[in-house]
This record gives C-alpha cells, structure tokens and sequence, in this order.
C-alpha cells in the first residue's frame, strides 16, 4: 500500500515499520512520488493523492517509522 514503509536487513526478511506514513491531514496514501536517502533521513516528496490531487509536501523521518512534515 502507498503509505507503508518496511525494512529489511537481508533483503529477504522484512518487517512492516508503519503501515500509515505521512498519514496527517496533508498526507496519506499517494502516488507518483520521488522517495530518496538524504542527510541520513528517508525523504517522500510530491505525488498525487488517491483523487489525483498534486501533492506539494515533504515527509521525513530518520527512523522509517515515525514521518515529520518536512
């Protein structure tokens, strides 16, 4: 789903870290979006939401479990 995060250490087990992230007002499930890895933080930026609504927000998060507006 579009607002779940999960890690792996081996590529070949994984656990769901958050199954809501960026879950505010602001965020939830989205499409389209450009995620990366900056400043040793997760970055989710942009995309369009589930009625196609250009999204023009940030989400971060350090941990992959718990997103900050960025």
């Amino acid at each position: 789903a579009a607002k779940e995060v999960w890690s792996s250490a081996d590529g070949i087990s994984w656990t769901l870290e958050t199954s809501n992230f960026g879950g505010g007002a602001s965020g939830g499930g989205r499409q389209a979006g450009v995620a990366m890895v900056y400043g040793g933080a997760i970055w989710y930026v942009t995309g369009m939401s589930s009625n196609s609504t250009a999204m023009t927000d940030a989400w971060t998060s350090t941990d992959g479990a718990v997103p900050d507006l960025g």
